[in-house]
C-alpha cells in the first residue's frame, strides 16, 4: 500500500506491517526527514519515482534520496515521457539491483493514438502520450513492460555496468 509519509500517523506503517501489507511511499510532498522516517519504520518500495513527488534539490533532497540511501527498491516509469532517460540512468547507478520498472499504465496501453475513458475523464493520446484535457496533465502511461525493458536495455537508460574488482 502507497502512503504518504506527511499524511500518515506516525503509527500508520507499523500498523500496516503488522497487518503483513507491504508498504510504500508515494503520491508525496514528504521532505527528505519524513520519508527516511517512513523507511526506517519498514516502508520498502518508493512507488513510482520523481512522479508525484518532489524531485531531488540540494537543499531539499526529498524522497528520492532518502529511498536511495535506505537501501528499498525504487519504482521507476521508464517511458522518457515521465522521468528523463538521464535521470533513469541516474536512479540505476545511485540503487544498483533496487530499480524496479513499472508501467503506470492505464487501458490505452500499447493503442493507437485516440481518445481513451479513464475514470470520468477523456484522455487524449498522442505520440503514445496520455494526458487529460486542457490541463495537460499526465494521465498514466501508454507504456508496457516489454517496452520498458527494451528501453533500459537498448542503451538510453542502460545501468551502468558493475566492474570487478580484481
Amino acid at each position: 500500500m502507497t502512503l504518504a509519509p506527511e499524511h500518515a500517523d506516525d503509527d500508520a506503517v507499523d500498523l500496516l506491517l503488522d497487518a503483513e501489507v507491504r508498504v510504500a511511499v508515494g503520491h508525496t510532498s514528504a521532505t527528505h526527514s519524513q520519508a527516511a522516517a517512513a523507511f526506517a519504520r519498514g516502508a520498502s518500495i518508493l512507488t513510482h519515482a520523481f512522479n508525484g513527488m518532489p524531485g531531488i534539490h540540494h537543499r531539499a533532497p526529498g524522497p528520492v534520496v532518502a529511498a536511495a540511501a535506505a537501501r528499498v527498491t525504487l519504482e521507476v516509469i521508464a517511458d522518457e515521457v515521465h522521468v528523463d532517460p538521464a535521470v533513469v540512468s541516474l536512479l540505476f547507478a545511485a540503487a544498483p539491483g533496487r530499480v524496479a520498472l513499472v508501467t503506470d499504465a492505464i487501458a490505452a496501453a500499447g493503442a493507437a493514438d485516440g481518445e481513451y475513458p479513464l475514470g470520468g475523464y477523456i484522455v487524449t493520446v498522442r505520440d503514445g502520450v496520455a494526458r487529460i484535457g486542457e490541463s495537460g496533465s499526465l494521465a498514466g502511461s501508454t507504456l508496457t513492460l516489454d517496452r520498458a525493458v527494451r528501453r533500459v536495455r537498448g542503451g538510453r537508460h542502460r545501468p551502468a555496468r558493475r566492474r570487478r574488482r580484481r
